[in-house]
């Protein structure tokens, strides 16, 4: 199995979903499963110090999932376009977002909390 994770968030200021998104690569990083990752990175040392092994590959952008509305159509043209090219079976997009576009990846989201929605 190949799973493109987004990665963004972790970056040179990362916040609370910037460290679970690391803190998920290292869980990740520590089982012992035939699963291959592509990480997609923006900047900072962060996920290169983790030196992980041969399952883990990074690509870099610069365009931050806060960048609004240019990140928003990176998300939707250019990273499911990137996913297919990598030949991902399983995009996760832990950040809230994921490409609403058609497409024959499985997509798993990770939504923290509800709070915007409910205050």
């Amino acid at each position: 199995m190949r799973v493109l994770l987004d990665a963004r968030t972790v970056g040179r200021d990362f916040s609370g979903v910037g460290n679970y998104v690391l803190e998920l690569v290292r869980g990740l990083a520590a089982l012992d499963e035939d699963v291959r990752f592509d990480l997609c990175v923006r900047g900072g040392p962060a996920i290169r110090d983790l030196r992980l092994d041969e399952r883990f590959t990074t690509f870099e952008t610069s365009v931050s999932p806060e960048s609004h509305p240019l990140g928003d159509l990176w998300e939707e043209l250019v990273l499911p376009r990137r996913a297919v090219g990598l030949g991902a079976d399983v995009m996760h997009g832990p950040a809230f977002v994921i490409p609403c576009r058609p497409m024959r990846i499985a997509r798993v989201v990770t939504i923290h909390d509800l709070v915007a929605f409910t205050h």
